[in-house]
């Protein structure tokens, strides 16, 4: 009867383990450099700031990488975001957002920390970071270092 139960034992475990994978192929977390999108609120704005939008990343698969959002504004304002069904990080850290057939149609770099800008033709200078340029007070030493340049605002 004992070896039954471990037999049991041993099935039920290696059923668990199978449905714990099986849950995370589906759903799987982004590596730790996507992590950081993921679930906080975004904003992607002109070099003017003239004309900022929400956006939202989320972990769902979509056609091409995983699925982004923008606030409903947004197309009116940046019309290319229309064609935008997804984003994923390429090669050196760049986040793409992505078309249907996976072309970049805005390609991001971060420039410090939480702060990314892509030169977009057509559109000019974007950037994306977290609403009202709100970045954590903490910053590591390589980002201070560097050439800076100071204006006065207005």
């Amino acid at each position: 009867m004992l070896r039954h139960v471990v037999i049991l034992g041993v099935s039920a475990a290696a059923a668990m383990l199978s449905l714990i994978a099986g849950a995370s192929a589906q759903a799987a977390p982004p590596d730790s450099d996507a992590a950081r999108l993921v679930g906080a609120p975004w904003e992607m704005a002109n070099a003017d700031r003239d004309k900022v939008c929400d956006v939202t990343f989320r972990t769902d698969r979509a056609a091409q990488g995983s699925k982004v959002e923008f606030d409903p504004n947004c197309g009116n304002l940046f019309p290319l975001v229309k064609d935008i069904v997804g984003w994923k990080f390429a090669e050196n850290d760049l986040l793409r957002l992505v078309d249907g057939s996976g072309k970049t149609l805005i390609e991001f770099g971060e420039v410090e920390t939480g702060v990314f800008e892509a030169p977009t033709p057509g559109v000019g200078l974007l950037f994306l970071q977290a609403p009202g340029g709100a970045v954590t007070a903490s910053r590591p030493a390589d980002d201070m270092f560097g050439e800076w340049v100071f204006t006065r605002a207005g």
